[in-house]
């Protein structure tokens, strides 16, 4: 099964170069999107790839994925942050996904070794809308199902810093955003985000 790996980045000149090896044997289209980032992501990326896009900074890769599918080459993105390591047993198997009653596929994410849950890594474009909403794959309608593969996400204290940060302004984003929403239903979520 071809498909495309989509990184969005920001200041991942330390990891970017490693992520973007793990897929090498697997794929040869690579979409990289810099959040303005001020060290080497830039450069690094463009050694992979001639489709390297800079785009303004927000702490959530998630907006960013459907403009990035568009300039992927094939029906199949697979998302992955630049720290997260794929199983090469999981990449060499991808193909078994490849069938028609299935658009996307949950992996299951360790971060810093800790359960993270599970998280849409691979789907199909076109079939899955991806939003700035919080677990959007949850009310996409689309065919999805769950691996027991494994990604493991290597986190710094300035990522969990950032991450923190995120939770407190999407918090914020969220109830400016949909102020006329009942957003009820949705506060679990806004308190414990999935990034």
């Amino acid at each position: 099964m071809k498909f495309s790996v989509i990184i969005v980045a920001y200041n991942e000149e330390k990891r970017l170069e490693n992520c973007l090896k793990q897929f090498i044997d697997y794929t040869d289209d690579f979409v990289v999107l810099d959040t303005e980032s001020q060290d080497g992501t830039n450069r690094i990326a463009k050694k992979f790839t001639d489709k390297v896009y800079l785009v303004p900074y927000i702490a959530t890769p998630d907006p960013y994925y459907e403009p990035a599918m568009l300039r992927a080459n094939y029906d199949w993105c697979l998302l992955s942050c630049p720290d997260e390591y794929w199983d090469q047993d999981c990449l060499r198997n991808l193909s078994k996904f490849d069938k028609e009653d299935i658009d996307a596929v949950k992996f299951h994410r360790f971060d810093n070794g800790k359960d993270d849950g599970y998280h849409v890594r691979l789907l199909r474009k076109g079939k899955v809308m991806i939003t700035d909403l919080l677990d959007w794959w949850e009310n996409s309608g689309a065919r999805m199902v769950s691996s027991d593969y494994v990604i493991k996400h290597e986190r710094t204290e300035e990522d969990i810093r950032r991450s923190k940060q995120f939770r407190k302004d999407s918090s914020v984003y969220i109830k400016q955003k949909y102020r006329f929403t009942n957003l009820e239903p949705y506060k679990s979520r806004i308190v414990c985000m999935p990034y």
